[in-house]
């Protein structure tokens, strides 16, 4: 039984580093805003999207501000993510504006 322990806290301190408490309520409070028929296409295109924003959160650290710049020159919509960042419905998520969101969640 001491060996299942172990796996249960082991996986209880995963789930608390990858913030998982943070992002389920991320989840619920979109989802309860903008009510999907479909819970589950919801959640799939919810976490594609947040999965698509971490890489490229990622991916402009690794970049210099050059880069960046000269991106945003040659691809002016490059920088605006926001029109990107929408909804099912058309609307901007909550999770878009994350620090609103966590600040209200926590």
């Amino acid at each position: 039984m001491n060996q299942y322990h172990e796996i249960i806290e082991a996986d209880k301190a995963y789930l608390e580093e990858v913030g998982m408490r943070n992002i389920l309520q991320q989840f619920v409070a979109d989802a309860m805003e903008s009510r999907p028929g479909n819970v589950y296409v919801y959640m799939i295109t919810w976490a594609t999207k947040i999965q698509a924003s971490s890489i490229s959160l990622l991916k402009g650290i690794e970049h210099s501000n050059e880069e960046e710049d000269a991106t945003a020159k040659t691809h002016p919509d490059a920088s605006d993510h926001s029109e990107h960042d929408t909804r099912l419905d058309g609307s901007s998520p909550s999770w878009a504006h994350s620090s609103k969101r966590t600040s209200s969640v926590e």
